[in-house]
């Protein structure tokens, strides 16, 4: 069954590399880049992954160049790591995690303990621990600054952490890996993404089944009027799946429609709550500058986010373009 499932991949792979070598974004318009006032330095709350954190960037000009996340009791816990080359950079969003079973964690805090007494000792610092990449972002550019091609590697914990002995495996597994591929209208727009989604086998990562997607962006002046989604069934040929449409009340965006999707903006002070098919619930506090400083997701995590003036690449990196272009309200 594996070597069937290898030689379909091969047969995907094939046909999706022919199509990619079509999309190829021109260096040769002038690309200008749009630039934040503000950026994120810090965003603190909680998630179903990490419990309670806070993230804290920093920046070298205009660039990421460090990440530091601690916990509740204000361990460091996690970091980025980054790898440039002439054409790319590559941000690996990483956490610090145990790399012996909890059974061997508890006896060593017995001996801390009896050594030290209780409170007089830290016993995450003398965990041995692994870097794991939880989010590997890579970043190419054109020569005249535009990104060209988005990869993203999304991770998740081996099922095997919550075992002991020689059944433990603290190694983080490859899930997903998604790639976007841009084209530029005339006024620095991306009006064109094309997608190629990898869905990885947890066994053995050079296994994977692969979709392809595109993207087509329609605007009116500076909003966006639709969004149109196209599929590739059998990687070849695409047809259109979706269309969503965007409505405004003025300069404010009210609804974005698709056939089986709907999203609502109502806005009361500096407060605008969004509702997803009439059930998901987000809400957002904007500052005066219209910067989200509040978020409660609608699943009980709630973020709250601080900013310095300055332009920075934190939402290039780790906030999907889909996800920009159907909530404007992100962080920066």
């Amino acid at each position: 069954m594996k070597h069937i499932i290898y030689l379909l991949v091969c047969i995907m792979v094939t046909v999706s590399c022919t199509e990619e070598s079509k999309y190829k974004t021109p260096d040769e318009f002038q690309y200008l880049q749009k630039k934040n006032a503000f950026r994120v330095i810090k965003i603190s709350g909680t998630n179903n992954h990490w419990g309670e954190f806070t993230l804290t960037m920093e920046y070298d000009k205009e660039e990421l160049s460090n990440i530091t996340r601690t916990n509740a009791t204000n361990d460091t816990v996690g970091g980025i790591g980054m790898i440039r080359s002439t054409s790319s950079i590559t941000y690996e969003l990483q956490d610090w995690i145990p790399s012996i079973d909890k059974d061997s964690i508890q006896r060593l805090e017995t001996i801390l303990n009896e050594k030290h007494g209780a409170g007089n000792y830290r016993l995450w610092d003398s965990l041995p621990k692994s870097v794991q990449a939880i989010e590997r972002v890579t970043v190419y550019t054109n020569t005249n600054g535009s990104i060209k091609k988005l990869s993203v590697q999304s991770y998740h914990p081996n099922e095997k952490s919550e075992a002991v002995g020689e059944d433990f495996a603290y190694s983080y597994i490859l899930a997903t890996t998604t790639s976007s591929i841009y084209e530029y209208d005339v006024n620095s727009n991306i009006y064109i993404n094309r997608i190629m989604y990898d869905v990885h086998d947890p066994v053995d990562k050079e296994v994977y089944e692969r979709s392809l997607y595109k993207m087509e962006t329609e605007y009116d002046g500076g909003k966006i009027k639709a969004l149109v989604w196209f599929t590739a069934p059998g990687g070849t040929g695409f047809s259109e799946f979706d269309r969503y449409s965007y409505t405004y009340n003025g300069n404010q965006l009210s609804e974005i429609h698709g056939t089986d999707f709907t999203r609502t903006f109502t806005y009361s002070g500096n407060q605008v709550t969004v509702e997803t098919n009439h059930s998901t619930v987000a809400t957002y506090e904007l500052d005066g500058d219209g910067n989200v400083v509040k978020m409660n997701d609608g699943e009980g995590n709630v973020y709250t986010i601080e900013y310095e003036p300055g332009h920075g690449n934190f939402s290039h990196v780790f906030v999907p373009v889909s996800e920009q272009m159907t909530n404007p309200f992100f962080i920066k």
